[in-house]
C-alpha cells in the first residue's frame, strides 16, 4: 500500500535516514559550491590578475581543469557511490576538495593554482550522483526532489560571490 512507510525491521535502517541522508548531502553540496563560486567569481579572478607572471590564460586552465576534474570523475565517483554507499566517496571527495583549496590558499604559483583548481573539481565530484541517489530515494516525484538539489547548488553558487564581495576588507574586491 503506498503511504505506509515499512518498519525498521522490515528494512534494516531507522525512519527518516534516507530523509536525513537528503538534507546532509544537499547541506553539504550548498557549501561546496558556495567555495566554488566565491574562488572563480570573486577571488581567483583577482588573484591571477595580482600575481606577477601569471597571465588569464592560466586562470582559464585553472577553470577548465575545475570543471574536467568534477565531470570526468563524476560517473566513477558515482560507480562507487552504488558499490561502497554514499559516505566514503563523499568523505575522500571532500577531503581531496579540501586539499585544493589548500593548494589554491598557500600554493604560490601557476602549478599549485592548476592543481588545486583540478583537486577542487575532483572532490566534489561525488556531489551530484550521492544528491541524485538520495532524491531518488525520496519517494516523492522526481522533479519535486531535484528541484531541491538545484536550489542547494545554486543557493551555494550565489551566496558565494556575494558573500565575498561584503566581507571584502579592500576596496579593490568589491
Amino acid at each position: 500500500m503506498r503511504g505506509i512507510r515499512p518498519s525498521r525491521a522490515e528494512t534494516g535502517k531507522r525512519p527518516g535516514t534516507e530523509s536525513r541522508r537528503f538534507w546532509i548531502v544537499l547541506a553539504v553540496m550548498a557549501a561546496a559550491e558556495f567555495v566554488k563560486g566565491a574562488l572563480f567569481v570573486s577571488i581567483l579572478p583577482i588573484h591571477s590578475a595580482r600575481t606577477p607572471g601569471m597571465s588569464a590564460s592560466v586562470f582559464g586552465w585553472a577553470l577548465a581543469l575545475q570543471f574536467i576534474g568534477d565531470n570526468a570523475l563524476r560517473i566513477p565517483a558515482g560507480k562507487s557511490i552504488d558499490r561502497f554507499g554514499y559516505k566514503a566517496p563523499l568523505v575522500l571527495g571532500l577531503a581531496a576538495a579540501a586539499a585544493g583549496v589548500a593548494a589554491l590558499a598557500w600554493g604560490g604559483g601557476a602549478a599549485s593554482l592548476l592543481a588545486g583548481c583540478f583537486l577542487l573539481g575532483a572532490g566534489t565530484s561525488p556531489l551530484w550522483p550521492c544528491a541524485a541517489s538520495g532524491a531518488a530515494a525520496q519517494g516523492q516525484s522526481g522533479g519535486a526532489a531535484f528541484s531541491g538539489v538545484y536550489i542547494a547548488s545554486f543557493a551555494g553558487t550565489g551566496a558565494g560571490p556575494v558573500a565575498m564581495g561584503w566581507l571584502a576588507k579592500d576596496d579593490a574586491l568589491r
